[in-house]
């Protein structure tokens, strides 16, 4: 990280920045369904079992992901026992780490501390950043190992060989593999594979290219020791999908999250946002690759977006681990030639954070635009909040570089900040799942069978602190679990969208005896079942969409169990005669 005390100072206000998305996102929003639901219930399972070894997911053995994540979070729960808050603080801590890791390789790479608190802070205020790193995600963890293996091969380049670098590039690309899988090597492959052409002349090429080589394999053997281990004890059928099935199945043709191969390019300027509205940045970024330090970054950010855009499967938070070489080559950008910094550099932040600000306020007050669904979502006062935040960035400083990169950086995060609290009131709540998972334990301590229809991921395990495993499944698998399971507990989502239900702000047994009415309609069609009640009801959100997730009872409309009764005793009659 850092090294030298005096850099503290520096590096107190983009800490203090990350602590306050920190703050603001962890008291404000619940664990968000279904990625953050599912990874804390993969935790809570390895705390519940004590293997961790094996992830695994409802019950079943879960290759999806490594398990440094996992880990982290089992580490915190020795000191705080199995809170949800602990577990959510493993992201953030990642995040602040990184930001540590943006500072010294801005310091390696140029030798200027201005540069490099530049870069921590632009870095901590980009929307992207803003936005995924205190999610309780594998992409900050995957950012820290990332860096570690780049700062460790720019020291190699620049200073030779050195026992500690190699041992630290070889750590960043094992611990790269616990924490989210080959990928790793598309972050840092780039970078090492280019080596001649952002290092200087005197680089000795095949001693490099072995030293990297050197680095694969012994990150490899910390990677493949956890993965042979875990494969050898979860069953072919789990070290099948471990050792092959994810890795090949994303890189020839993603089952999920497929995008068209220009996808990265759109969603790149809108995640390093605000910083491509100030001239400055974009004016010197031509001249950049003149300069071998900016080649570095320059490497590792094509690279990794021309490989990541030829996998099918792509998501926005693929590019968190690039952000902190874009935060860097757009330090040194704005920070190039450059004593002041015109205040009519301002005026475009300002205006679109202005629209943004009042976007809560007119939807709110604007009957016609209820159909965008964001009415009410946000409280009008927290426009309030936001235009006075938008409105300070016109505050007069003595505006050279680094003062400006610390009023925008500063006022964008209290801007989006100031939004997730204030989208606490409602919206966040709509997608907290723990009431019914709370019900649903409830129901597993009284001996009742509880049954997920449809594909579950682990929405209810940690949020409930479920000590057993729920049966999932399509239609077919509902059918033979009813007639095994009379009078079982069935969860299901049952309104879709609340807007076409307009019982939803009755009292319960109304609001419930409609859901019943509802469901009994439109539930199972062309199946013999039938909703027999509606034990309980909660609003959850998909996306824009409100709908209604019930847990409730089901009869078949015809007693088919005994029908089947009578079918087995007839097939034994006939062979007795």
């Amino acid at each position: 990280m850092t090294e030298d005390p005096r850099d503290l100072p520096r590096l107190f206000l983009p800490v203090a920045l990350m602590l306050v998305l920190t703050a603001s996102a962890l008291m404000s929003r619940p664990p968000l369904p279904v990625d953050e639901t599912r990874y804390l219930s993969v935790a809570w399972e390895m705390h519940e079992s004590g293997d961790w070894l094996v992830p695994h997911k409802n019950g079943a053995t879960y290759a999806h992901k490594p398990p440094l994540l996992f880990w982290i979070m089992n580490a915190l729960w020795l000191l705080t026992g199995p809170t949800g808050w602990s577990a959510r603080l493993a992201g953030p801590a990642m995040a602040v780490v990184s930001i540590l890791f943006t500072y010294q390789l801005g310091k390696q790479l140029w030798n200027r501390k201005d540069v490099a608190q530049a870069a921590a802070l632009i870095q901590t205020s980009m929307m992207l950043w803003m936005v995924f790193s205190t999610l309780t995600m594998f992409d900050t963890l995957q950012t820290v190992t990332a860096q570690m293996t780049l700062l460790a091969y720019q020291d190699i380049a620049s200073r030779g060989l050195r026992k500690r670098s190699i041992l630290l590039a070889s750590a960043g690309i094992g611990l790269g593999i616990l924490a989210k899988g080959p990928v790793i090597f598309v972050h840092v492959l780039p970078v090492a594979l280019s080596a001649p052409w952002w290092c200087s002349a005197s680089l000795r090429i095949g001693r490099w290219y072995l030293t990297v080589a050197m680095t694969i394999v012994f990150g490899g053997i910390i990677g493949l020791s956890w993965a042979l281990a875990a494969a050898a004890s979860g069953g072919q059928a789990y070290a099948e999908e471990l050792l092959w099935g994810q890795t090949a199945n994303r890189v020839v043709e993603s089952f999920s999250h497929k995008q068209p191969f220009w996808f990265y390019l759109l969603v790149l300027p809108i995640g390093v946002l605000p910083w491509p509205l100030f001239s400055r940045c974009t004016a010197n970024l031509m001249s950049a690759i003149r300069d071998r330090s900016n080649r570095f970054c320059l490497a590792g950010i094509v690279g990794t977006l021309l490989v990541m855009s030829l996998v099918s499967g792509k998501q926005p938070y693929y590019l968190v681990p690039s952000i902190p070489l874009v935060a860097l080559l757009i330090a040194r950008t704005m920070m190039t030639n450059a004593t002041r910094v015109e205040r009519s550099e301002k005026y475009l932040q300002v205006a679109a954070t202005l629209f943004a600000a009042v976007t809560p306020a007119v939807v709110n007050m604007v009957p016609q635009l209820a159909v965008t669904r964001l009415n009410n979502v946000c409280p009008t006062i927290y426009s309030v909040a936001l235009v006075l935040v938008s409105l300070s960035v016109l505050i007069p400083v003595q505006e050279t570089p680094i003062r400006m990169i610390r009023h925008h950086a500063t006022a964008s995060v209290m801007f989006l900040s100031v939004l997730v609290v204030g989208l606490g009131n409602g919206f966040w709540q709509e997608f907290d799942l723990s009431p019914m998972a709370r019900f649903v334990r409830v129901q597993q301590e009284a001996g009742e069978a509880v049954f997920w229809y449809g594909g579950y991921h682990g929405q209810l395990n940690f949020m409930g602190r479920l000590e057993q495993p729920l049966v999932e499944g399509p239609k077919e698998v509902l059918l033979q679990w009813v007639k095994e399971n009379p009078g079982g507990v069935v969860v299901m989502r049952a309104i879709d969208d609340i807007r076409d239900f307009s019982e939803q702000n009755q009292g319960d047994d109304q609001r419930r005896a409609a859901i019943e009415r509802q469901l009994q309609q439109t539930g199972f069609p062309d199946q013999p079942l039938v909703v027999e009640k509606v034990l309980f009801d909660q609003p959850l959100r998909r996306g824009l969409s409100v709908g209604v997730i019930a847990a409730v009872r089901l009869r078949f409309t015809t007693d088919e169990r005994t029908t089947e009764t009578q079918g087995k005793q007839g097939k034994e009659a006939s062979e007795t005669l």
